[in-house]
């Protein structure tokens, strides 16, 4: 982006069409502004075009990426590029896919090891959930202070976002959990049990990179703005 030459002005113009077309998330945002900057650049060298009409022609190559959609599941229900969307699907995907697997992987545990973990659940019921109170709420806390803290900051990514939608849904999920006999050492083992586990494991983890990707892509746009 340092080599690419635009003036102030310009800079500003491309900067408010992203505004307008919703690119307020900052891990999208100059990952797109840099593809932008190329795509006016080659027009105005290979076809020797003024920036306002090169400017002019790039926003129509980028139409329907950047057409408006509705994102009442993303955020407060306003209309944000497709492109935003796109990659918040992605994300989701990603995390689907390996809790699918993730769960394969556990009945597979769960048939070579069944009569161990029998024996693991039925004399160890009331300590595993007591534990999973105990961890269940420190999650919450953590959980709320940051959400609390992301949606006071002005710098939002896809992935702050996607955190607060998912943690809330996790959240109540084991607060059910905690709530009900689900692990009295009664029922012993069973391969519903484990699928609770694989995917409180899973979304501990997922939760933990939506976190790490956000301040990541925040502490990039804030060096990339300092320079």
């Amino acid at each position: 982006m340092k080599e690419l030459k635009f003036t102030t002005e310009e800079l500003e113009q491309v900067e408010r069409y992203l505004n307008i077309k919703g690119l307020v998330f900052v891990d999208i945002r100059f990952e797109i502004l840099d593809h932008l900057l190329l795509d006016i650049e080659g027009e105005m060298k290979s076809n020797n075009l003024l920036f306002d009409i090169a400017f002019e022609k790039v926003c129509q190559k980028w139409k329907e990426s950047m057409k408006p959609t509705n994102r009442d599941w993303l955020g407060n229900g306003d209309p944000v590029s497709r492109i935003v969307m796109d990659k918040s699907v992605q994300i989701l995907k990603k995390s689907y896919l390996k809790l699918f697997l993730m769960i394969l992987f556990s009945i597979g545990i769960g048939l070579t090891f069944q009569d161990v973990l029998n024996s693991f659940f039925m004399e160890n019921g009331l300590l595993i959930k007591k534990t999973l109170k105990g961890f269940v709420g420190g999650a919450m806390f953590l959980g709320i202070y940051w959400v609390y803290q992301t949606n006071k900051s002005d710098l939002k990514t896809t992935f702050s976002v996607i955190f607060s939608k998912v943690f809330m849904l996790v959240t109540s999920f084991f607060v059910w959990i905690t709530l009900t006999d689900f692990f009295r050492d009664s029922h012993g083992f069973s391969f519903l049990k484990l699928a609770v586990f694989s995917f409180g494991i899973h979304s501990c983890v997922f939760l933990f990179t939506l976190w790490y990707q956000h301040n990541k892509q925040v502490s990039m746009y804030k060096i990339q703005r300092c320079n």
